[in-house]
């Protein structure tokens, strides 16, 4: 059990899922981090059909506010998955103000045992880098509180020195992975764009390490999308921006906040 200061009470520990059994483990991490819901949701905003999301949203938040997940960087990937979840169900008015209130509470939760849990994979790797993302998009997003202040500030800091710690001078990930190097870069550029969105920047060095990343992973794609699967791989992702593949969105994400052409 996982305390997580006042006044927010204690973690409970996540119940085994009970879903269909599947081989793709992408799909059931989705799942759990709610991946599916910010796809729903943003289909609906970007067809311009009027259809309503509110019932699958408050089911789904009656859900994920009665379990814990069962480490840091599964409650950062929530985090952001339902931060960014919220930014489109509020302006709906998907979801009242007695359940946004229940989110926002159950979201600084998350933000305590981040932070508690900062550094439980002593490697730090893409976990650290999920942490302070998701630290960091807790705090510009649930602003006006010490501790999202702090938790800005920390994240932000934590990602300006991790951008230069989780990808060489040429691009490549130090995990040696391809999997993981797509998705320490989509870290990355999730908390390039909330910044970006808020009138702020990374700093340089920072930035040009994204550009030499996503030049990499463009580097290695396969015509069709695809990568070599070279070194460990669990499918996880940030979020779920299209249907198309990761490496793609990645590279067309990088290419729009640095400004490269040829990506």
């Amino acid at each position: 059990r996982e305390a997580t200061g006042p006044p927010f009470g204690a973690i409970e520990p996540l119940p085994v899922s009970s879903g269909t059994v599947t081989l793709d483990a992408r799909v059931s991490w989705e799942g759990e981090r709610d991946q599916d819901l910010f796809a729903l949701v943003t289909a609906g905003l970007l067809d311009h059909r009027l259809v309503d999301r509110g019932p699958a949203i408050v089911e789904r938040a009656q859900r994920v506010m009665t379990a814990a997940p069962p480490n840091a960087m599964e409650a950062a990937l929530r985090s952001i998955t339902w931060l960014q979840v919220l930014r489109f169900a509020v302006p709906a008015k998907a979801a009242d103000g007695v359940m946004l209130e229940r989110l926002a509470r159950w979201l600084l939760r998350m933000g305590f045992l981040i932070e508690r849990r900062l550094h439980e994979v002593p490697l730090g790797g893409n976990h650290l880098l999920s942490h302070a993302v998701g630290l960091l998009h807790l705090g510009r997003l649930l602003p006006g509180r010490p501790e999202t202040t702090r938790w800005a500030e920390r994240g932000r800091r934590i990602v300006e020195r991790e951008a230069l710690q989780q990808f060489h001078s040429d691009g490549g990930g130090y995990e040696g992975s391809t999997a993981y190097h797509l998705f320490s870069l989509e870290l990355l550029l999730s908390a390039a764009l909330l910044l970006h969105g808020q009138g702020e920047t990374l700093s340089m060095p920072a930035r040009e390490r994204i550009r030499a990343a996503a030049r990499f992973a463009a580097a290695i794609a396969r015509p069709d999308g695809s990568i070599p699967l070279l070194g460990d791989d669990d499918s996880g992702r940030v979020l779920r921006w299209s249907d198309e593949p990761p490496v793609r969105i990645v590279c067309a994400l990088a290419a729009m906040l640095v400004d490269d052409a040829e990506l």
